[in-house]
């Protein structure tokens, strides 16, 4: 009986160990995959905010001859957005509510942009003009400074110094 009891204890230990392990397992890669998505998610956003929206509204600025009106445009791609949009509950709670404000913005400016042949039938490309860079200013001033923490504070947009500071702090906590 005892050889039996001692059996069943260890059965009943390494099954514990195993589910422990199992456990933490899923824990640990359910946060990793939580923090990918959220700096892919901030790296998307850093992108459209320091690079794309400022150069496009410029070049819109500059090609202001009524002809150039005419030229076509490109929507914004949200690759990673499209992709994670059924994950936005991963999100960080500090930035969940910005970050669905900031790609619905990116939503309506495509949506804006698509609109552009119907104000040409209504000989109205100059009201566009004005409405659209309007919209491109607004999502700049509204959204450029919202995730600079966030950004911060996993290396975004800071440059190889910063990153190699961030790499130091985290190895020594």
């Amino acid at each position: 009986m005892g050889a039996t009891l001692i059996t069943t204890a260890g059965t009943i230990i390494a099954v514990s160990i195993t589910a422990a392990g199992a456990a933490w397992r899923f824990y640990y890669e359910r946060n990793t995959e939580r923090r990918r998505i959220n700096i892919a998610l901030l790296a998307e956003i850093h992108r459209l905010l320091h690079d794309v929206i400022p150069r496009h509204w410029g070049w819109w600025e500059s090609r202001r001859p009524p002809d150039d009106e005419k030229l076509p445009l490109i929507p914004f791609t949200t690759p990673i957005y499209d992709v994670h949009a059924k994950n936005i509950g991963y999100l960080n709670e500090d930035i969940v509510a910005n970050a669905a404000s900031f790609y619905g913005y990116i939503k309506f400016l495509n949506s804006l942009q698509a609109s552009k042949d119907e104000y040409e039938k209504l000989g109205d490309l100059s009201g566009f003009s004005n409405t659209y860079e309007s919209a491109l200013e607004t999502a700049f001033e509204v959204y450029k400074d919202e995730f600079q923490k966030t950004w911060t504070i996993v290396g975004i947009g800071c440059g190889k110094r910063c990153i190699l500071e961030l790499i130091k702090k985290r190895n020594a906590a």
